[in-house]
């Protein structure tokens, strides 16, 4: 594929540098030797007969015996690229081996979609780094550097030899894929997306229907969503937003059996064009920062987070395939960051989120106006309270919005569309910038130093053990034993165990013993007068302790178990904060079991100290007992008698300087006791999503309200998300965190992720009786697995059902292991 390239520009910016130095790059980060190597394959004629005419064959056929004066004159024929109405630059070029490569390209995508749907591996990227790309390539003509679609065509050959009845095509190109759109128009199996540079049709390739409300046609409408940008220097932000309040929902409605990614990164930054069942990824990367034909400011480390996006969908067949991107460096960049989330890393900690910009919230509202009436997920928007004017669009009234441009519909007065009225009959063969763009990109190279500083500055560290797992035996002590039943079962904790050693999953899991929480640490929350209280305990009999515990809401106590139990329950996430921040970590713990602990104190400082130099730990499953998050500074509640997630969180902010923390705690009941401790603490941002039943569910408090957002310098970090009257299950929960709890993390950017697992909302639990499936939660544990730099702890909290609390924390530990996010079918979720 290196071998096509521009025999009379030596400057055209498709070149085969492109894919060399992208390559190279990923030889650099160690990627290349961890995917399942593919042989390239030549295409046939009769796979791009799947979607082009034998007459484009042909013309391309020909050209490998013309002289470099008929290959001008043949390139001349075709269009590339149009810049703001003011000068027309060929994009175009066809040597000798542009036949072959095409080919090959066509052939290297079929064969790895082959391999994905086969089975044989699961997300592939090889055929990312091929060339020449394909999206504008249409059913009998060459455009913009393309000559075969690529994408198109294994999609069509997806739905006719694998008989797949959805397919996701993404295309991220800052150049929209006409092409690709107008193959599937009215096809319902195909639902194509693109987020594009457009700027009202003046941006090449000028084209009325590159605009929003183009949805596609018969049967097909609905399934095409274009989000036309038109405001150059768009970023991460922005493009995050089109992500989560269009793309994700509609994907996850749409099911799809396969994606594939146009994969363009010519809308990263320092691309000059873009200025500050299946999924099939049509990935250009000319958005990308730096960008020349962009103009764009997306960063590559943005790119690995929309891919482990959809790597939600279609149980992982995600193909990506690269278009566009000339920006060499930050084009290579974005394509190891790619690939690196492709083989399950972290995705990079991005920086906290600014507001998106207004243009790209019109963009979003306007494809939300003429796409709502087929998608249900498309719900969230618009006040139906207030009394509001609306304008008709394909007979279906559309509300009026505060941006200006949402009440109105395309096209712009002024325009000028290309049409093949207005098609030159020549194209230039010289690739010239605007002035403007030579000098700002070309002449003074405007975007090295902050690509440069982007690299350096992206934590590209890679635990050797991705997954640990804290489980202690001992922790059934704390038993009701004055009860003939209690929900908060010692068998909780044995039975997740069993549940994940049955499913293979403890063998692939780095153990870590326990040991218990120093009183200094308890402290960090509890008041002294609490800690002592608990440790009276040791010496009260069964008749004393029932005394005691009727005094307290939701509460038994088991003499000297109960208490050592609550430290060992708290000492156990300490020791695996201090894992993840790769910080060593002794306590002196003077009790009875002095000599014990010592010795587990001692076996735990050479496991920590084995674990800092290694580096071998990342991700964290806590299966402890008893929970937490009721647990106030100064008396026990709700089964819960230390706060365990509220004591890592302030022992992360003093020990190590943390100053974002997220805490997401999904129990069904409210964590009122985590709520309190950092209600004034800007530091931590606690959210949480709970049955609330206006109060009337426990621990049966207004604090659980929606309106309770924090106070003082903690303003606007406490949010809670509280369901009333309904039966939640996994549609809910899943809108929830698309629609809230996602972007409010991505513009908080948290260093560090606690998550209060319980599993009370699941289905057939006994107090929550809630509808959340295993799976429900699995995708959950995916979209706050992106956080953090990979950094996220989940800790048990309640859940009493045996078999869907163990199935439940199974399935979450398999995803944070990289497994497949499993199918979830889409259910509307309720009104309230």
């Amino acid at each position: 594929m290196l071998k096509h390239k521009n025999e009379w520009d030596p400057n055209f910016p498709e070149c085969p540098g492109r894919i060399k130095l992208a390559f190279q790059r990923c030889v650099e980060m160690g990627l290349i030797n961890r995917c399942t190597r593919i042989q390239a394959q030549m295409g046939t004629e009769d796979q791009v007969k799947l979607q082009h005419s034998q007459e484009l064959i042909e013309k391309l056929q020909s050209a490998v015996t013309m002289e470099t004066s008929q290959l001008k004159e043949l390139s001349k024929q075709y269009d590339s690229i149009y810049i703001s109405n003011v000068s027309t630059v060929n994009s175009f070029i066809i040597s000798k081996a542009t036949y072959e490569c095409a080919l090959l390209s066509v052939g290297s995508v079929m064969e790895m979609m082959d391999q994905v749907l086969k089975n044989k591996v699961l997300t592939l990227m090889i055929s990312l780094l091929l060339r020449p790309p394909g999206h504008h390539a249409m059913h009998n003509e060459f455009c913009g550097f393309s000559y075969f679609n690529n994408v198109a065509i294994a999609a069509k050959h997806a739905l006719e030899t694998y008989k797949l009845r959805r397919i996701l095509i993404v295309d991220w190109d800052v150049h929209h894929g006409q092409a690709t759109q107008q193959m599937f128009y009215d096809d319902p199996r195909v639902l194509y997306f693109s987020i594009h540079r457009y700027e009202y049709g003046t941006y090449w390739p000028n084209l009325r229907e590159s605009d929003y409300d183009f949805i596609g046609s018969g049967k097909g409408a609905g399934y095409n969503i274009n989000i036309p940008v038109n405001q150059t220097g768009m970023g991460d932000s922005d493009y995050m937003a089109v992500f989560q309040q269009v793309l994700m929902p509609i994907a996850n409605e749409f099911c799809p059996d396969l994606v594939l990614v146009s994969a363009g990164y010519d809308c990263a930054i320092g691309c000059p064009e873009f200025d500050p069942d299946l999924v099939l990824v049509s990935a250009g990367f000319d958005s990308a920062f730096g960008d020349l034909k962009g103009e764009m400011s997306v960063t590559p480390a943005a790119f690995a987070h929309f891919t482990h996006m959809l790597k939600s969908l279609a149980e992982g067949r995600v193909c990506v395939c690269l278009e566009g991107g000339y920006c060499l460096q930050s084009l290579a960049e974005s394509v190891a960051l790619t690939l690196r989330s492709l083989l399950g890393d972290p995705c990079p900690l991005l920086p906290p989120f600014k507001e998106p910009s207004d243009s790209i919230c019109t963009s979003i509202l306007n494809a939300i106006k003429v796409l709502r009436p087929y998608w249900k997920s498309l719900c969230y928007q618009g006040n139906e309270e207030e009394e509001v004017s609306s304008l008709c669009y394909q007979g279906n009234e559309v509300e009026e919005c505060r941006f200006s441009e949402v009440n109105t519909l395309p096209p712009k007065e002024g325009v000028e569309f290309m049409t093949e009225k207005n098609r030159p009959k020549e194209f230039p063969l010289a690739y010239t910038y605007p002035e403007e763009v030579q000098r700002l990109y070309l002449e003074t190279d405007k975007f090295k130093v902050q690509i440069d500083a982007l690299v350096k500055e992206t934590n590209l560290s890679s635990a050797t053990n991705k997954c640990c797992l804290a489980y202690d035996e001992g922790m059934k002590l704390h038993v009701a034993r004055n009860m003939y039943f209690h929900p908060e079962d010692p068998d909780r904790i044995s039975r997740i165990y069993e549940r994940m050693v049955e499913w293979g999953l403890v063998k692939r899991c780095l153990r870590v013993e326990n040991r218990m929480a120093a009183e200094e640490e308890l402290e960090y929350i509890h008041t002294a007068q609490h800690i002592e209280f608990m440790k009276t305990l040791e010496e009260k009999n069964l008749i004393e302790l029932r005394q005691i515990q009727s005094k307290y809401n939701s509460i038994y106590l088991s003499n000297e178990k109960s208490y050592t139990c609550a430290r060992m329950a708290s000492g156990l996430l300490l020791d695996n904060i201090c894992y993840s921040m790769n910080i060593n970590i002794s306590r002196n713990i003077v009790l009875q079991e002095t000599y014990t602990c010592a010795r587990m104190a001692s076996g735990f400082v050479l496991d920590v100290v084995k674990a800092v130099l290694t580096g071998e730990l990342l991700l964290w499953i806590m299966i402890y007992r008893p929970p937490g998050h009721h647990a106030e500074r100064t008396h026990p509640m709700g089964f819960c008698f230390f706060n365990n997630i509220a004591i890592a969180a302030e022992y992360a902010k003093r020990e190590f300087g943390l100053k974002r923390i997220l805490i997401l705690d999904w129990d069904v009941h409210h964590g009122n006791g985590t709520q309190h401790q950092f209600y004034e603490d800007p530091n931590v941002l606690f959210i949480s999503l709970h049955r609330y039943d206006w109060s009337f569910f426990y621990p049966s408090s207004d604090h659980g309200n929606h309106t309770f957002v924090g106070e003082g310098p903690g303003e606007g970090f406490n949010v809670n998300i509280p369901f009333n009257r309904d039966y939640m299950g996994d549609a809910e929960y899943i809108a929830a965190f698309q629609q809230i709890v996602m972007p409010i993390a991505y513009e908080y950017g948290p260093e560090l992720v606690l998550v209060s697992a319980g599993f009370d909302a699941a289905m057939g639990d006994p107090l929550g009786h809630y509808l959340i499936t295993p799976i429900g939660y699995a995708h959950m544990t995916h979209m706050l697995s992106s956080l953090a730099n990979g950094r996220v702890v989940l800790a048990l909290e309640g859940g009493y059902n045996l078999d869907s609390i163990s199935n439940s924390m199974a399935r979450c530990m398999s995803v944070l292991l990289g497994d497949v996010v499993p199918h979830l079918s889409y259910v509307k979720p309720k009104e309230r």
